[in-house]
């Protein structure tokens, strides 16, 4: 009975690792970050994660400037330790509780945020962030010598989830040393 215990309690714990959150959780629209002529979905309810790459005070409030990457199909996590992880452009998570002091919202953070998008931000980077493999090299519109102008899709945060650090792996060279 004690051994029944314990495995049950094991798979419930490792459970919440294999399945969406809660808050998560639903139908949403199959549009990318990424994709061409965002603003004609704007209103449409998205899923989308990343890395939290900067965080800036808008207009529209706190904002998180997300670096895409495809989310797993099992819970929603952002894909960015798998080898076949590919990320696909930069969008700007907006919400009132995206509460930039607290480290859960820091730069480098993996989230999975849903909410509505809103009208894509434009705004000017430096050439550099610009080029092809570069941060911004998917939301370019134009380039003028230093300076290049970007659009960023605006994510209307509704729920989000911060996911913690995996664990480091540890190699066999390294144990006992």
């Amino acid at each position: 009975m004690r051994n029944e215990l314990a495995l049950a309690t094991i798979a419930l714990s490792l459970s919440g690792c294999f399945s969406t959150p809660a808050a998560l959780r639903g139908n949403y629209a199959a549009i990318q970050p990424g994709q061409e002529s965002i603003d004609n979905y704007v209103g449409s309810e998205v899923r989308w994660g990343g890395i939290v790459s900067d965080i800036r005070k808008t207009d529209a409030g706190t904002c998180l400037e997300v670096s895409s990457y495809s989310l797993n199909s099992l819970n929603s996590r952002p894909t960015t330790q798998l080898v076949s992880s590919t990320r696909t452009s930069q969008f700007l998570a907006c919400g009132a509780q995206l509460d930039t002091s607290e480290r859960r919202h820091a730069k480098g953070s993996s989230i999975t945020a849903v909410g509505a998008l809103a009208r894509t931000s434009v705004g000017q980077a430096p050439a550099a962030y610009c080029q092809d493999g570069a941060l911004y090299a998917a939301t370019v519109h134009a380039q003028n010598g230093d300076v290049c102008t970007v659009s960023l899709p605006v994510l209307r945060v509704s729920a989000i989830h911060v996911w913690p650090t995996p664990p480091r792996s540890v190699g066999i060279s390294s144990i006992g040393h």
